[in-house]
């Protein structure tokens, strides 16, 4: 009895791990599906913004995956990707579960600033991924905080 149960534990964690996904292999599949709104500014996008009077933070890169306008199903499965996503390379800095919403924000460090921020909203018809890259120092997210 003692087996089967052991076995059966380790089956379900097994497959736990196996559905769980990266950050970057939840943007590589869902940029891909079709009426999905992307938008991404690249470094010489926000070298731009700089140059006209915007704020960058230290901010290279922003990346946004809109699923509003896609089906439902495709919007319950990004979801649970959410509520699944287990990339060792972030930490996990708020995460929020309200009424079929589930939000998580994550980041990666790189000595005492962030490298790459990632907003990651699914649930009551809405779908949304955010990912922000560059050199974000604590103290520029505490005074932007403030302000």
């Amino acid at each position: 009895m003692k087996k089967i149960l052991l076995s059966l534990a380790a089956t379900l964690l097994f497959s736990f791990a196996a559905t769980a996904q990266t950050v970057d292999q939840v943007f590589a599949k869902y940029a891909k599906e079709s009426r999905v709104e992307r938008v991404k500014i690249g470094k010489l996008g926000m070298i731009l913004a700089g140059l006209f009077g915007g704020e960058t933070m230290g901010v290279n890169a922003v990346e946004v995956l809109d699923l509003k306008h896609c089906t439902p199903s495709l919007k319950e499965e990004l979801s649970r990707a959410v509520r699944t996503l287990n990339d060792p390379d972030y930490e996990m800095l708020v995460t929020a579960n309200n009424s079929g919403e589930h939000v998580r924000i994550l980041v990666k460090m790189k000595n005492d600033s962030i490298c790459e921020m990632v907003v990651l909203a699914a649930g009551n018809d809405e779908a949304t991924l955010v990912r922000i890259s560059g050199k974000i120092r604590m103290s520029d997210i505490e005074q932007l905080i403030k302000n």
